[in-house]
């Protein structure tokens, strides 16, 4: 990893009384390949029995959301994303992408063979989001059984963990961008590269 410590964080337990405030934030801050920009995004994610929850938000100026629908590209936007394996001893995993549209793009991969679209029914991922006053922001679930229909050894539980990476893009924005929470150490923009993730513990 060229020197760079892999990243770890904390997946709390969600709380019956569940606020966002409480939850530990990371911080997607390597801006990667281009010039720096005034952008700045984090992250938030927690867990149940039934799912991982998953909030994200941006700083960000020229917001470009073309992209609608279930067959869209939501990465030509401003987009934020989630990649993980489910399974920490192999190179396939789910990625996650979305614009502030929700738009989004559920992809099962694995390097490099290339990726699968699918098309859950939105209501399981149940996405939100909405512009701010500086960029805009990301709410959305992750049912464990959908991960476990591709991943049956899959096991949400303590002590356990994932590999992971959250991201910030925009090919297609006035100023293409690529940040990420774990640094990639990779001469050429990629984000689907699994063995440049982070850790992510169940608590």
């Amino acid at each position: 990893y060229g020197g760079f410590t892999m990243r770890e964080y904390t997946i709390v337990r969600r709380q019956a009384e569940h606020s966002w405030d409480n939850i530990p934030v990371l911080y997607v801050d390597n801006q990667q390949w281009v010039p720096q920009l005034p952008i700045a995004m984090q992250a938030q994610l927690c867990y149940d029995e039934d799912a991982i929850y998953v909030r994200m938000q941006v700083v960000e100026q020229n917001i470009r959301a073309e992209e609608f629908g279930r067959i869209g590209s939501p990465y030509k936007d401003s987009c934020m994303e989630f990649f993980f394996c489910p399974h920490n001893d192999e190179l396939k995993y789910i990625n996650f992408e979305f614009n502030v549209n929700t738009c989004m793009i559920m992809g099962l991969n694995r390097t490099p063979a290339g990726s699968v679209r699918l098309l859950p029914n939105p209501d399981l991922i149940d996405a939100k989001a909405d512009r701010t006053e500086d960029g805009w922001w990301l709410e959305y679930k992750i049912p464990h059984v959908l991960i476990k229909q591709f991943f049956p050894n899959y096991a949400p539980e303590s002590g356990r963990f994932i590999r992971a990476n959250c991201y910030k893009c925009g090919h297609e924005t006035v100023n293409p961008h690529y940040h990420t929470w774990n640094y990639v150490d990779l001469p050429k923009i990629s984000f689907h590269c699994p063995e440049h993730f982070g850790i992510m513990y169940f608590e």
